[in-house]
């Protein structure tokens, strides 16, 4: 028998599953921030976001992106750091992200970005939860803004992409049930 992948109104199903998981209804939710952030030697949020309705039995992946910009002649450098939250609970610490976290460069004004994903397994949760995320950040030295001062031009936010709101820092997830 032909090994075949069905997408029904249930979600990914297998004919002969063997070894393989039914995979349910896949989903993704979008968070961004425009505002600018300026980080320096004191952590501070870049972005949190509101809660997102996951359902039961669910495996995640989370994708941070942000632009950064070491606006000073030092080396710059920093770390991240990202919490979860699931039902409202006190966020959970995931660990330092960094020291290269994009934007060094000793004398130079440096336009980067950096990307972070995490995987989660939720697969044991036997009711629909909500999650939420915060990604805080500190400079090595010197100040760094994530989402301000991108423009290819002068540092101007406006020159190439029109606009005069800055460049967003964004949290993307992707996610699937099990049944």
């Amino acid at each position: 028998m032909a090994l075949s992948l069905t997408m029904g109104s249930d979600g990914l199903t297998f004919n002969d599953p063997g070894n393989r998981r039914n995979m349910g209804k896949p989903f993704f939710f979008r968070a961004a921030k425009t505002d600018s952030v300026t980080v320096e030697s004191s952590w501070v949020t870049g972005l949190e976001t509101g809660n997102f309705n996951i359902p039961k039995r669910s495996e995640l992946i989370a994708h941070y992106h942000y632009p950064v910009r070491n606006n000073s002649y030092s080396w710059g450098g920093g770390y991240t750091r990202m919490y979860y939250s699931v039902n409202d609970s006190a966020y959970i610490l995931c660990g330092n992200l960094g020291y290269c976290r994009g934007a060094m460069g000793s004398g130079k004004y440096m336009i980067s970005g950096s990307d972070f994903q995490h995987a989660f397994d939720f697969s044991g949760m036997t009711s629909d939860f909500t999650i939420k995320f915060r990604y805080d950040h500190v400079v090595h030295d010197g100040t760094a803004y994530i989402g301000g001062d991108h423009g290819l031009s002068a540092a101007e936010n406006s020159t190439y992409h029109g606009s005069g709101t800055p460049w967003q820092q964004y949290l993307t997830i992707q996610g699937w049930t099990y049944s």
